[in-house]
């Protein structure tokens, strides 16, 4: 329990200061930036990760139908667009107002999506379980 705490507080921390780079940068431009940000934070760090925590995990990638590849290779190219349109909004009105929003419409849409998507079905399911 304590390793997960530290990890937690580790990525809290690293997810708290992720922004303070972006307003000065220099002498890099904004995509040399992001740039070095995917390829480190987005495809080194946690493949690294992954094979040091799970082993042999591409095995597990291999036995993954290629129809839930496809979607979440999808899904992860919205996100890869979304994360591009974040940094910019972050060099553009600051980390502060940026990630509010952010935060905001997270929370809101990760509610309401779920409720539209499988109405009653998730509350039913708990009621069956008590």
């Amino acid at each position: 329990m304590i390793y997960g705490f530290l990890l937690l507080l580790l990525a809290c921390f690293f997810q708290g200061s992720f922004g303070l780079g972006m307003k000065k940068y220099q002498p890099f431009s904004w995509e040399a930036f992001w740039t070095i940000f995917s390829l480190v934070g987005i495809l080194i760090i946690p493949v690294v990760w992954t094979w040091i925590e799970v082993p042999n995990f591409f095995s597990y990638i291999r036995q993954t139908s290629s129809d839930v590849l496809w979607t979440a290779s999808f899904c992860g190219f919205l996100w890869g667009i979304s994360s591009i349109m974040f940094g910019k909004a972050i060099d553009s009105i600051g980390v502060s107002l940026t990630y509010g929003v952010n935060m905001g419409i997270s929370a809101s849409l990760g509610s309401l999506i779920p409720l539209f998507i499988f109405g009653n079905r998730h509350h039913e399911n708990l009621l069956r379980f008590q």
